[in-house]
């Protein structure tokens, strides 16, 4: 069963920016609306997997979370260069999901 698309435009960018950098906002948002909707279609049909298929809709869940970590890592980055703040620096980095461990027979 394929994931439904409920695809969204992008919201637009704030004013406030340059325009090429109000193009690149509105292009990240446009990015990270895509990759949730990855995983929102594969939570929607992870109880209908076997084993094997669920583990790699769990692993590439984690990737799409990794690369939205990165997506609003440079968002926040255009945002705080607008205000003409310092680089955001995170004072911790998640780990990543893991899988539990499985009985194997």
């Amino acid at each position: 069963m394929a994931p439904r698309s409920t695809r969204r435009q992008a919201a637009p960018a704030p004013k406030s920016l340059p325009s090429e950098s109000r193009d690149e906002v509105a292009r990240l948002i446009d990015e990270i609306s895509n990759r949730l909707q990855v995983i929102l279609g594969f939570a929607q049909i992870l109880h209908e997997l076997d084993q094997r298929e669920r583990d790699d809709a769990v692993e590439a869940i984690g990737q799409e979370c990794e690369h939205l970590r990165e997506t609003l890592r440079i968002l926040t980055g255009l945002s705080r260069a607008a205000d003409g703040q310092a680089p955001w620096q995170p004072t911790a980095v998640p780990t990543p999901i893991e899988r539990p461990a499985t009985d194997a027979p």
